[in-house]
């Protein structure tokens, strides 16, 4: 199906992408408003970023465990390493009061694995320009899981409000992990 150009007989702006609508569902007025809101948020509201660089050896989130008398989870520990070094950076790019972001939030995440003392030195130097792709556990999903919950209630309120992801992994003779936090100051709704 073609991207929608007109709706009730009104032009849309050319980077409005409308799919799958119905026409005889609105009237002018809310195509109007909605174009209002949409060059609005164009011109007001372009995302901010904040990066990061923690210097740890990356973990994937750990299923909790389930003891006798109470479940534990082995990634707590890594999760406060994260939110400590978060807070320490936030302080140091002027951000000391920083309030969750309440809107939506993309997280761009670079994963850099170590590289084994054990690896010939061929493979090292392949392996570090990023020739040699990462192919071993933990998965990418459990890599975000660790870094996304341990950001809750310091840079989001909730990981749910994570509307675009992209996560990679890397190896490294330096290892860490590096994000991006994008996010829009002004909410139009």
């Amino acid at each position: 199906m073609e991207v929608i150009k007109e709706l009730n007989n009104i032009t849309l702006p050319e980077d409005f992408n409308i799919k799958y609508i119905n026409e005889n569902e609105f009237n002018e007025k809310d195509v109007r408003r909605a174009i209002e809101l949409y060059e609005k948020d164009k011109r007001e509201n372009s995302y901010k970023e904040l990066k990061f660089t923690i210097y740890s050896e990356p973990r994937g989130s750990a299923r909790p465990r389930v003891m006798k008398t109470h479940t534990y989870d082995p990634s707590t520990v890594y999760k406060q390493e994260i939110r400590v070094e978060v807070f320490r950076q936030l302080e140091e790019l002027g951000y000391s009061n920083f309030t969750p972001i309440i809107g939506e939030v993309y997280l761009y995440l670079d994963i850099y694995r170590p590289i084994s003392k054990s690896t010939p030195k061929y493979k090292k130097i392949l392996m570090e320009s990023g020739i040699l792709p990462v192919l071993c556990k933990p998965d990418v999903d459990n890599y975000v899981k660790l870094v996304s919950d341990a950001l809750n209630n310091i840079l989001f309120k909730d990981d749910s409000q994570i509307i675009d992801e992209r996560i990679r992994k890397f190896y490294s003779n330096t290892p860490r992990y590096e994000f991006t936090i994008g996010y829009k100051e002004l909410n139009i709704f």
